[in-house]
């Protein structure tokens, strides 16, 4: 099955009932202005979709369908409405009608919606897009595309890794950012303990940034070498661009920040008092995050489910393309709590839910962050949502069922998979996937896939990339040959890009 994803733009302006030749106030009652159709007008959106002159879309059937729209205000005549949009419609050309859901319009009339259109096999499809003035008698516009779905024939595996979990970071970044100076900024955290790491991913994501890996600890005095020399690489020299280092100078000393500086880049720290102030400072500082209208809870004593999360928090949560923030509870399920800033922080993000924008504010990942959240007193839950398995790799399979398709369908084309019992493959990895937009799955090294993700990667038509993170130490061998049989009956194409640092 395929889903599509339309984005769609129609207008009804004052300008095109002026256009009529009927000025504002001046039609008589008897003398209505002649119809006037909303302007409407659509694109055809995908990964790797090619779409030629005449807007025609050839695309792997991931293409993931969002519809928005807006309508500038009504205005009036004598006598007479102006345009205004009050009905769309798509026809998916598979016999199917789109489900159109409309919010209400804001002071501004923008109006928002999505559609969906689910494809059962191959084949090319018209699409059409019809506006309507329900207001206007005759004022109606359609738009029509042709959408060719064609299935990948194969799946390709490919392992990063490299001699160290810095190299294999390192790795991460030449493939998200094979051009030298394209990268935005970089995201910088300490590799030994994954406190400050865990909320970073979102960040990465939206400040179009590799997120690398350096030794920290107070006895940490220099920069790991090559991770140096890939941030020269990524990131233009010139003051203008910012390295972010996550946590505060026990976990990257300040040498390390200064030699940062010295080779020509902006450097702005982000930390608080714990891991839990640190995720608070990516949330909230206007440099960073600057306080998204949603976030993303997941335990921070532990790093699995947080993990999970970052490409969920960066694509899946985002608002208006601004990711969803990290921030962090405490402990399992039995004994969950939010520390006070945390804890005023969600409580704020509930309030703050609006039904008509759909998008829940907040987000609990994991037992651990749903528990906690739930505790909460007081305060409306209407805008939480909750993902949870009984374990990490149940959850991690959970976020990518429920965050990319709905339970029966994922639409994502490219999955990544990395080791649930250690985190800096699984953390280096989690950004990679922020910006592929896939999800994030987890298995146990000791067996060779986990179940939960191996049924997250069968029957599944639109998968043609799988991303390993980690090397065969980390990651056994065998791995690549169970994820081929999850996969069955496509091949699998296998390519190691291995660093020898």
């Amino acid at each position: 099955m395929s889903r599509i994803r339309l984005s769609v733009l129609a207008v009804a302006s004052a300008s095109a009932v002026v256009g009529t030749g009927i000025a504002a106030g001046s039609a008589s009652a008897a003398t209505p202005p002649a119809p006037v159709a909303p302007t409407a007008t659509d694109s055809l959106s995908a990964p790797g979709a090619t779409v030629d002159a005449q807007g025609n879309l050839s695309a792997a059937p991931d293409v993931r369908a969002t519809v928005a729209y807006n309508v500038a205000p009504g205005i009036t005549t004598a006598g007479a409405p102006g345009s205004q949009l009050s009905a769309a419609t798509i026809d998916c050309g598979n016999k199917l009608q789109g489900t159109l859901s409309l919010l209400p319009s804001s002071p501004s009339g923008a109006v928002s919606g999505s559609v969906v259109c689910t494809y059962p096999s191959v084949g090319t499809y018209t699409v059409k897009l019809t506006a309507t003035d329900n207001q206007t008698p005759g004022a109606t516009t359609v738009v029509t595309h042709t959408v060719t779905v064609a299935y990948p024939a194969k799946v390709a595996v490919d392992r990063y890794d490299g001699a160290t979990r810095y190299g294999t970071g390192v790795a991460l970044s030449q493939a998200e950012f094979p051009t030298a100076g394209s990268a935005g900024a970089v995201v910088l955290a300490r590799g030994d303990v994954f406190a400050d790491a865990l909320a970073g991913i979102p960040l990465a994501k939206y400040k179009n940034a590799p997120l690398l890996l350096t030794p920290g600890g107070p006895t940490a005095t220099t920069l790991d070498k090559n991770v140096e020399s890939e941030i020269l690489r990524v990131l233009p020299k010139d003051k203008s661009h910012t390295v972010f280092i996550l946590g505060g100078t026990s976990a990257i000393p300040q040498a390390v920040a200064d030699h940062i500086s010295s080779l020509g880049y902006n450097v702005v720290r982000l930390s608080g008092d714990s891991r839990y102030g640190t995720a608070l400072a990516i949330a909230q500082d206007p440099r960073a995050l600057n306080n998204p209208a949603t976030i993303v809870v997941a335990r921070g004593d532990d790093f699995a489910d947080a993990l999970a999360a970052g490409p969920y928090a960066s694509n899946i949560a985002a608002d208006h393309g601004v990711p969803a923030a990290i921030v962090l509870s405490d402990g399992p399920s039995t004994t969950a709590t939010l520390d006070p800033a945390t804890k005023a922080y969600v409580i704020d993000k509930l309030a703050s839910y609006q039904p008509a924008n759909l998008i829940p504010t907040v987000t609990a990942i994991g037992g651990g962050a749903d528990t906690a959240v739930d505790n909460l007193q007081g305060v409306n839950k209407a805008g939480l949502n909750a993902i949870e398995g009984n374990d990490r790799y149940e959850t991690a399979a959970d976020v990518a069922a429920r965050g990319w398709g709905n339970g029966s369908i994922i639409w994502s084309t490219t999955d990544g998979l990395a080791s649930g019992s250690s985190f800096p493959d699984a953390l280096t990895g989690g950004a990679f996937m922020a910006m592929k937009n896939g999800p994030l799955l987890l298995t146990n090294p000791a067996t060779t896939l986990s179940g939960f993700s191996a049924s997250v990667l069968h029957n599944r038509p639109l998968l043609a990339e799988i991303s390993i993170f980690g090397g065969t130490s980390v990651l056994q061998p065998s791995l690549v040959t169970a994820v081929g049989q999850a996969v069955q009956p496509k091949p699998v194409v296998y390519t190691d890009h291995h660093l020898m640092y």
